[in-house]
């Protein structure tokens, strides 16, 4: 199958001197052995994975439902910011500045169906963007870090996380999700995320240095250091959080600054004001002590290209990594 895929790309460039295309791969590491998967065969990886193991994901739209069976950790190379979710929105210039890559990670839908009630012991997706993801089976410390969970279906724009089984002790970091139905998760720990909107969410659910501009049907939460935009439920606390719309009915409010238009708050008039979270730094994800990044933190990779030259007939293959942030 390798072989067919170089030649086909032999002939589709045989009339140009010198020819390079960025392709879609996938590379498997394996006990510090890597081996490298041709596009459109990413699932291949995932075959060959066993629990433990590290899938990395080149730049690129990685179309068809990605089902995640093993625990093993996914690497993308995090997004561009062409692709991030504020731009061409009024959150631009307060994120201007937040950390991106060159390119971008596509995923269509993830299904995470793991087996056995396992407790995962690493970090499972990191750096993609991500139509949906859906949790078929029961897991405990599920790790999302620096995704955006959403897609245009048109003209409308879709995404979701949720689950049909209890998920006990999902991390949610530096994330982008237009929605999260967060009613079968326990004790989450959501924190330095943007939220369209959430909903169904259990009693004392902590949101910590989060945008939220929309929640309905939350009550007995906790909101620390948060920019809320419109909110229903009831007896929720906020702690060092501004928001322009009461947060439900008997909400407590500790600290917190009441004022119009707050989801559309630039990162300098934030600053300007003097309104300062807990850890002295400004509230919601453009604060805290990492800086809002869609950078993976681990080893991920950047590029990957392949060029034919006519004149030496050489065929070669680059893959560039960086190391993360």
């Amino acid at each position: 199958m390798k072989k067919l895929f170089l030649l086909a790309m032999i002939i589709a460039v045989v009339n140009s001197t010198s020819y390079a295309a960025t392709l879609q791969r996938t590379i498997l590491s394996h006990k510090g052995n890597l081996t490298q998967y041709d596009a459109n065969h990413w699932q291949e990886a995932f075959d060959n994975a066993v629990a433990g193991d590290t899938v990395f994901f080149t730049p690129g739209n990685f179309v068809g439902i990605l089902t995640i069976t093993k625990p093993i950790t996914l690497i993308g190379a995090g997004m561009s910011e062409n692709d991030v979710f504020w731009k061409d929105t009024d959150l631009a210039t307060a994120y201007a500045g937040c950390a991106t890559t060159s390119e971008s990670t596509f995923l269509d839908y993830v299904i995470i169906d793991i087996p056995g009630s396992l407790t995962l012991k690493s970090t499972l997706m990191e750096g993609f963007r991500i139509n949906s993801v859906t949790i078929n089976q029961p897991v405990t410390n599920l790790s999302i870090k620096r995704c955006q969970i959403c897609f245009h279906n048109g003209w409308e724009l879709i995404g979701e996380i949720n689950a049909s089984e209890p998920v006990t002790n999902l991390q949610l970091e530096d994330c982008y999700v237009l929605y999260g139905n967060f009613a079968n998760f326990v004790n989450p720990d959501i924190h330095n995320c943007f939220f369209g909107s959430i909903g169904n969410t259990p009693e004392e659910t902590e949101f910590t240095n989060c945008t939220i501009q929309d929640i309905w049907g939350t009550s007995n939460c906790s909101f620390i250091n948060c920019i809320v935009h419109f909110a229903s439920g009831s007896n929720n606390t906020c702690v060092n959080c501004i928001h322009d719309d009461a947060v439900g009915d008997q909400t407590t409010y500790v600290n917190s600054w009441h004022v119009g238009g707050a989801a559309g708050f630039t990162k300098s008039q934030l600053q300007s004001g003097g309104y300062i979270g807990n850890d002295d730094t400004v509230v919601g994800p453009l604060g805290g002590t990492a800086p809002f990044t869609l950078i993976p933190s681990q080893p991920y990779v950047s590029s990957s290209t392949l060029t034919y030259n006519k004149t030496t007939k050489k065929l070669s293959v680059n893959v560039t990594v960086k190391k993360g942030q």
